[in-house]
């Protein structure tokens, strides 16, 4: 990439800020699938954006829907979408779905935006995305391949969009200190053998809480296994209240689970595991007491 392709950010949540602020105006239209990464969501909806959340499907949404909300909504401005490896849900999406995809968009003027914070992070096997150009954005960030406080991110694209973010980005710049950190670390040798070992150890607890969500009762078995990624995205068992369900295990049982339609509205009977922070042996305990407090509702 030429340097006039390239933008550093404060994080990936600022380049969907400055995305936002470059493409959005109230009343038009983001596209993304149902469920979605949170954040995301909140970003495009305070921007004023319509967002339009399409069902995910194993290999990610309908193209039809696409083409058809393309075709009778011209303020659609932008599909956001997380390829490798989707949150909530640790999908993979194939390169030839997320290009034909890019094609549709591009026919009508539209971008396609690709999350790729957890790109660096696939537990089988190596992780897929179109290359930055044309109408695809990429977004980037350091943070889950080495720090949660290396707030540094990147942005990809050609150079008319990179130069509109520029013009909206007017906060300084990153901190000096921070820049020559990440710097520091690209340069180093000993960065691919830390990622790697980051790949085994979360590789190892998402196959660790595989084996617990499997003798649980509290979600169905059948669910996909993350290939990347740091969470779990499971059904609630059929009678489960989902409401009742989240609010007892706060109030009663301390644990704090997230309402799966806030990631999407059809999305009301999911809720989100993430085990990435805690240990085994606390996310052991929470599914244990998520396990009483199921059995006695």
């Amino acid at each position: 990439m030429r340097h006039d392709q390239v933008m550093l950010t404060g994080g990936a949540s600022q380049a969907l800020q400055l995305l936002a602020d470059g493409w959005i105006d109230p009343g038009d239209v983001v596209l993304t699938e149902d469920p979605s990464y949170l954040c995301a969501l909140r970003t495009f909806s305070i921007a004023g954006a319509t967002v339009v959340q399409l069902d995910l499907a194993a290999e990610g949404v309908d193209l039809n829907e696409v083409e058809a909300m393309l075709q009778t909504n011209a303020r659609v401005k932008l599909f956001y979408t997380m390829p490798a490896f989707h949150n909530p849900t640790g999908r993979q999406m194939s390169r030839d779905y997320v290009a034909k995809l890019a094609a549709l968009l591009a026919r009508s003027g539209a971008l396609l935006v690709q999350d790729l914070v957890y790109a660096e992070l696939p537990y089988n096997g190596p992780a897929h995305w179109l290359a930055p150009g044309n109408n695809v954005i990429n977004v980037h960030s350091i943070s889950k391949s080495c720090r949660t406080g290396l707030r540094v991110g990147w942005v990809l694209a050609e150079s008319d969009i990179i130069n509109r973010l520029a013009h909206l980005k007017r906060d300084g710049g990153l901190s000096p200190v921070l820049s020559n950190v990440v710097l520091g670390l690209l340069q180093s040798s000993a960065l691919g053998s830390h990622i790697t070992r980051l790949r085994e150890h979360y590789r190892a607890k998402r196959d660790s809480v595989h084996s617990l969500l499997q003798r649980s009762r509290i979600c169905d078995p059948e669910y996909s296994v993350p290939s990347g990624g740091f969470s779990f995205w499971v059904r609630l068992t059929a009678g489960t209240d989902p409401e009742r369900f989240i609010e007892a295990a706060s109030s009663e049982h301390d644990v704090h689970l997230v309402n799966g339609r806030n990631y999407g509205p059809g999305s009301g009977r999911h809720v989100r595991l993430c085990f990435s922070y805690l240990p085994i042996s606390l996310i052991e305990q929470g599914l244990e007491r998520l396990g009483h407090l199921h059995a006695n509702l």
